[in-house]
């Protein structure tokens, strides 16, 4: 029985009588037609689809038969639209301080006290308050945990500032130093990693530290298993010489 394909317009030979298509490929492209044709239709006539009942677009708000069940747009368009929208910043009204009473803007949405200070003093705790001056813009704040910095924006300066020195270091065949060099040279100065580098920092040199070592308890994990039982009872370090 030959036949002619709806789709490319091939003649084909066949013996299933209901066959429309010559191939595979216009097979499959018939029923994306047919389907693409149905869903318009049911579209077009909302009042033929009783058990589908009309929605409304989440971007536009037009009324809209959905094709599948968790369809949420009207169109392509609309869906693309709203992906593109930037996503809402949820605003958290002024709290009023448990402990002092100072209205303040919280950071999350269940902070309840305006400082660490105020916090520390609802629950009985007793904090140091240190002043301290940023190093990056100079400005004096104060801080219970000794910050270096006093905001967000002056860390990442100082971060891009150091990663900008690396980079201009390694450029011009500089020598930097790596973490293993630093820690070793701060276990010579009976000093922890963060405390060497914040006095090299300050202006002192290596050679100023290292001759006052003997001078100094070194930190127990610098110590590397030398410490004496003593030291490993009071769990402070060990004077070394």
């Amino acid at each position: 029985m030959k036949k002619k394909c709806v789709i490319c317009g091939a003649e084909f030979e066949t013996n299933m009588p209901n066959r429309l298509t010559c191939s595979p490929r216009c097979s499959k492209t018939n029923h994306n037609r047919r389907s693409t044709a149905l869903k318009k239709e049911k579209h077009d006539n909302p009042t033929q689809n009783r058990d589908n009942p009309p929605i409304k677009c989440q971007h536009c708000g037009k009324e809209f038969i959905k094709w599948r069940g968790n369809q949420k747009f009207c169109s392509t368009e609309c869906r693309s639209n709203h992906a593109k929208k930037p996503p809402k910043v949820k605003v958290i009204p002024p709290r009023i301080c448990l402990q002092c009473g100072k209205e303040f803007i919280p950071t999350v949405s269940t902070q309840k006290y305006c400082s660490e200070v105020c916090c520390a003093a609802y629950w009985g705790r007793r904090v140091v308050v240190h002043t301290m001056t940023c190093k990056t813009c100079g400005k004096k704040f104060t801080d219970v945990y000794k910050a270096k910095y006093c905001s967000k924006k002056c860390r990442n300066e100082a971060i891009k500032k150091e990663q900008a020195k690396h980079a201009m270091a390694k450029a011009t065949g500089e020598k930097v130093k790596s973490l293993a060099e630093w820690t070793e040279e701060a276990r010579e100065c009976n000093l922890d990693y963060g405390t060497y580098r914040a006095l090299i920092a300050s202006g002192k040199t290596f050679e100023e530290l290292k001759a006052n070592a003997d001078n100094r308890l070194m930190p127990m994990h610098a110590h590397a298993g030398k410490s004496s039982k003593n030291a490993c009872d009071s769990g402070y370090g060990v004077k070394v010489g």
